[in-house]
């Protein structure tokens, strides 16, 4: 694969979560590698209590029982001795396993030679959050540990261990996935003859654009200083914003959903934006996933392909965080309230599995208290919110 470095106007552009940004004052940067997942593995257990002893990366020794035992007698004596700093680190070292420093005692009790084979017997679980991005992240985990009880955090079902096929490019190959689940409540758009009034979904991704939007991109309007929402029309009534586009020079490098016609529920059920990074640099995925993103809701009124009008009625802010292996997305919605400006809101699990009825809830009787929903199960469906709503979600492509 041709990977290439990302250019330094990408990351200007890059809006970091607070975490990050604390976690980037405090620790250098080191040069990042493109690594295939069994070397990440090695890596791993190299820099644990398990590097010392591991055969294949201590071949000038000649291993026996007591040799070991030697051995783990000095790690004893060292990890007694350590400060508070020196056990943060061991503990850093170590995390790639629950409970590595037990295993290694009963490697040494067990083992006349420690190697490969009695990880790949022995240990349960796996945390190796670092190369996660890649497409073939878990099958290629799986593979080469067959007996993981657990990798990240997440059991590994019967079903999980079925390996799909895969190369080394993509041990190298990523993409992020997008999809606007659904939009809700939008009032609908006035009545216009001999045109097509259409709403769709813009994500601004700078590390995954193939050029940076310009800081004349300001210049254009906010949803903020569009008129009160009161009855129907307002969202459509601010300034075109195509024509400052056009007059300006502007491109839009937005990732954009398809273009959907207003309904009560909007939805495109199987869409997902497949985002790959232009570098082919899986980096530039991990650092997205540190990111706050921008998400706007944009109205178009179009007659034959040709724009004539362009309206952003909702922008907000998806704070974005690592997505596990076992997980289709990470799910935000966003409502029009003050409360939930400019952020959306994550949730867990899914909104897509959600099923919504057009329905309007019951009315309770006067003095009535609605019935607590079931706790063995989620609700078999959800009323239509009466405000404006958007659900997105942000994913990794997985084989």
């Amino acid at each position: 694969m041709n990977i290439k470095p990302i250019p330094k106007e990408k990351y200007q552009c890059l809006m970091w979560t607070d975490e990050e940004k604390i976690f980037r004052k405090r620790k250098k940067i080191l040069k990042d590698y493109q690594v295939p997942v069994s070397a990440a593995i090695e890596l791993k257990f190299k820099r644990s209590v398990f590097g010392i002893y591991l055969n294949s990366l201590n071949k000038h020794q000649i291993q026996s029982r007591d040799l070991n035992a030697t051995k783990l007698d000095i790690t004893n004596w060292e990890i007694s001795s350590f400060t508070h700093v020196q056990e943060r680190l061991f503990k850093q070292d170590n995390d790639i396993s629950y409970n590595l420093y037990n295993l290694l005692v009963r490697a040494v009790k067990e083992q006349d030679c420690i190697d490969w084979e009695f990880l790949y017997d022995h240990v349960q679980d796996l945390h190796i959050y670092d190369f996660h991005m890649c497409v073939a992240y878990k099958d290629a985990v799986v593979y080469y540990l067959p007996h993981l009880g657990y990798l990240d955090n997440v059991e590994i079902l019967k079903k999980d261990r079925e390996v799909k096929k895969y190369n080394n490019k993509e041990l190298l190959k990523g993409a992020l996935i997008f999809t606007c689940h659904r939009i809700i409540g939008l009032p609908a758009p006035p009545k216009l003859k001999g045109v097509m009034q259409t709403i769709h979904v813009e994500v601004t991704l700078p590390l995954l654009q193939e050029s940076i939007v310009t800081e004349r991109n300001e210049e254009i309007p906010k949803t903020k200083n569009r008129p009160s929402t009161k009855g129907n029309v307002s969202y459509y009534t601010a300034n075109d914003e195509y024509a400052i586009e056009k007059a300006l020079n502007i491109e839009n490098t937005a990732f954009k959903t398809k273009r959907m016609e207003w309904d009560k529920i909007m939805q495109t059920p199987n869409e997902y934006l497949c985002i790959t990074s232009p570098e082919e640099n899986l980096v530039a995925l991990r650092d997205t996933f540190r990111s706050t993103v921008k998400v706007n809701v944009v109205y178009l009124v179009v007659n034959e392909e040709v724009i004539l009008k362009k309206i952003t009625i909702a922008s907000f802010r998806c704070k974005l965080y690592d997505v596990n292996w076992s997980d289709k997305t990470n799910d935000y919605y966003w409502i029009d309230d003050p409360k939930c400006c400019p952020n959306a809101i994550p949730v867990k699990g899914s909104l897509r599995a959600i099923n919504y009825v057009l329905d309007k809830p019951p009315a309770l009787k006067k003095g009535a208290t609605p019935a607590p929903p079931p706790t063995n199960k989620p609700p078999s469906r959800e009323y239509l919110p009466n405000v404006f709503t958007c659900q997105v979600g942000f994913g990794l492509k997985r084989l």
